[in-house]
Formats: structure tokens, sequence, C-alpha cells
């Protein structure tokens, strides 16, 4: 038993940590308060919103919006009280 749950703790974090990276590459920048990930446009904007709401909370990680952005069509939240989105 013990075994299996060091293997699930191990898998999850590997998980966890390429699911991350995956996202990041998602955004101009690398999440850091001297390099912000860009929010340029709508398209940005969904991929955060699909990101987060996929599971990926960004804590830790900075963001900046570049241009003003409007938004067509339905708009998908980023986010929500399960699944927040916990970047600045």
């Amino acid at each position: 038993m013990k075994d299996f749950l060091k293997f699930a703790l191990v898998f999850s974090l590997l998980f966890c940590t390429l699911t991350g990276q995956v996202f990041a590459a998602d955004f101009s920048g690398s999440g850091t308060s001297s390099s912000p990930y860009l929010i340029q446009n709508e398209d940005d904007l969904k991929k955060l919103a699909s990101n987060v709401n996929s599971g990926d909370s960004y804590s830790g990680k900075v963001f900046k919006l570049t241009a003003d952005i409007a938004l067509s069509g339905m708009w998908q939240p980023i986010g929500n009280s399960s699944r927040p989105f916990s970047g600045t």
C-alpha cells in the first residue's frame, strides 16, 4: 500500500508540473514580475480562461494586459469558486 501511495504522489506531482509547463507555453513572457505573461488579444484571454477552468490556477504567476480587448460572442469566466485564478 505504501508503494502505491508513493507512486500516486509522484505521478500527481509530475502531472501537475507538466501541465503547468504546457499551459505556460501558451503565453509570451515567463510569468514573473520582470517578465509577465502577456495577454495581448482575445485569443490570449480565452486561453487563460480555458487553462484556469481546466485546473491551472497560475498561483505565483504574473500577467500583464497589453491592450484594450473587445470581446466577441459568448464569454467564459476566468475561474470559479472551485477552480479560482490565483495569479496577479
